[in-house]
């Protein structure tokens, strides 16, 4: 079953079955077995305990219940998201959720459906007395003071990179991201307002960091198929 928090980023755009529905538009007849991978990245997949839950295996089930021709396998498998992309150039996986668009991925991947469209959004310290960041620019003349935190190997990494914004990206891991603005090593922390807001929550964090009241820039994130495989697919 659906959990009502995963179903919630669904049902942003359209209703989960109309959603299913344009899913299997793209998928033949007779799909059979589609391979994947997994990561270890909120809501879109949650590791806990071994275990692989979250919104994109639950929108696989969906189309095994709706379609049991198509059988996706590998959720489980967790991997890094560089990993994740280079299972989608080569074609050893077929199918992931959860990615943005960029350039670089326009190379091998296709995508097949929105899943949900989030915000970018800033976080500063709690003592900070800026008010806000208005728009990419402010942040790029801001940067040069001060590089933006941001994860290394993320859409939104290469976005601010070719925006010109100066960036600290020598971490793929967003609590050692947040623990850099935490402790002065960066002015302003970068990340999509679901994972922010879930980090902060976090009690080494509580009421050290808050973040500026402004999206800067939306977010959609697709279902995507590879290049590698039938176009049908």
């Amino acid at each position: 079953m659906i959990s009502r928090s995963n179903e919630f980023f669904i049902l942003q755009a359209t209703s989960l079955w109309t959603f299913v529905l344009a899913l299997l538009l793209a998928f033949p007849a007779q799909a059979g077995e589609l391979a994947t991978s997994g990561r270890d990245s909120e809501p879109f997949f949650r590791v806990k305990g071994g275990v692989v839950s979250g919104i994109c295996p639950d929108i696989y089930a969906a189309l095994e219940r709706v379609d049991p021709s198509i059988q996706i396998r590998g959720a489980g498998k967790v991997l890094s998201l560089s990993l994740n992309e280079r299972a989608l150039e080569i074609g050893s996986d077929a199918i992931n959720c959860g990615f943005g668009q960029s350039p670089h991925r326009d190379a091998f991947v296709r995508y097949t459906q929105l899943v949900t469209t989030r915000q970018m959004v800033v976080a500063v310290r709690a003592d900070d007395p800026l008010v806000a960041v208005h728009d990419l620019h402010q942040l790029k003349l801001l940067s040069k003071g001060s590089p933006v935190i941001v994860r290394r190997g993320t859409v939104f990494a290469d976005r601010l990179k070719q925006l010109g914004v100066v960036v600290d990206d020598s971490s793929a891991d967003n609590e050692d991201n947040l623990r850099k603005l935490v402790f002065k090593r960066g002015r302003f922390y970068y990340n999509i307002d679901y994972l922010m807001t879930a980090q902060l929550k976090a009690p080494m964090f509580d009421q050290k960091v808050r973040v500026l009241p402004t999206s800067l820039e939306a977010q959609p994130m697709y279902l995507v198929t590879s290049r590698k495989v039938d176009p049908a697919v």
